[in-house]
């Protein structure tokens, strides 16, 4: 795959650039993701708050928890994954950090597989567990179901903001959690309001998984088209034991 001279002069400045100088360029835009990030629940809570009431903004409440697993689970493998391909990326080892890449494909797919099983048998336990009580389950449920549906682009786009730092392309991991931001903050009045779809809740976890279906795709685009220093190539998304042993290894405290 043909690779952009650009992201390749990212990652090289990982070797060459004076430290102060790479803190400051790789933490700013690092900061303002993170700080987006936060804000992304705030929105939903902000127009479901107006739409629905407080026991709607109960059931969002009980129901973060839960997908906050999922993206914690993701999140550690992105760091993991992406503490072991800055390694390699400065080893200049650019195989071994594909495959690398290859694993941590496999092991995300892998998190949101069973994800979606168990919450297509357990969810409403879950729930239960984490504090719904009968008036507030279905707002829950409701803003669960779809959020369960997209675990998947939920878990990658997470896990590959690690990623995307690891290369030295921090500015395209905060235009990663900007882009979903901004089209949630779109979608959202047009799913919950009667003025929109109406869908209340529901429209909720639609607008999420939506925005995260589309900088997922945004992301793979990147990779597959060849312009990150890594390369998707559907040979090695494969398990294997010593890489992803490694990966937990690392991304253990972080979770």
């Amino acid at each position: 795959m043909k690779r952009n001279n650009q992201t390749l002069n990212s990652s090289e400045k990982l070797r060459t650039e004076k430290p102060s100088k790479l803190l400051w360029n790789l933490s700013i835009p690092t900061m303002v993701g993170l700080f987006v990030m936060a804000l992304f629940n705030v929105v939903d809570i902000f127009f479901i708050s107006y739409a629905e009431g407080v026991d709607a903004v109960a059931g969002l409440t009980v129901a973060f928890p839960v997908m906050m697993i999922v993206m914690t689970l993701s999140s550690a493998v992105g760091i993991g994954t992406a503490s072991i391909i800055s390694r390699r990326l400065g080893e200049k080892r650019d195989e071994d950090a594909n495959m690398v890449f290859g694993t941590f494909i496999f092991l995300i797919l892998i998190i949101s597989f069973i994800s979606l099983i168990l919450g297509i048998f357990l969810l409403e336990d879950i729930l239960l567990l984490f504090g719904a009580t009968e008036n507030i389950m279905d707002y829950a449920y409701d803003y669960m179901l779809p959020i369960l549906l997209g675990f998947l682009f939920i878990g990658f786009s997470m896990a590959t903001n690690s990623l995307l730092r690891s290369e030295g392309n921090s500015t395209f991991a905060m235009k990663a959690t900007i882009i979903p931001a901004i089209i949630n903050l779109i979608l959202d009045p047009i799913f919950i309001f009667d003025f929109g779809l109406g869908l209340g809740v529901l429209g909720v976890g639609i607008a999420t998984i939506v925005s995260q279906g589309i900088v997922s795709v945004f992301i793979f685009l990147y990779y597959y088209k060849g312009k990150s220093t890594l390369s998707f190539q559907f040979r090695n998304v494969r398990f294997r034991v010593s890489v992803a042993k490694e990966i937990t290894t690392i991304g253990f405290p972080a979770l």
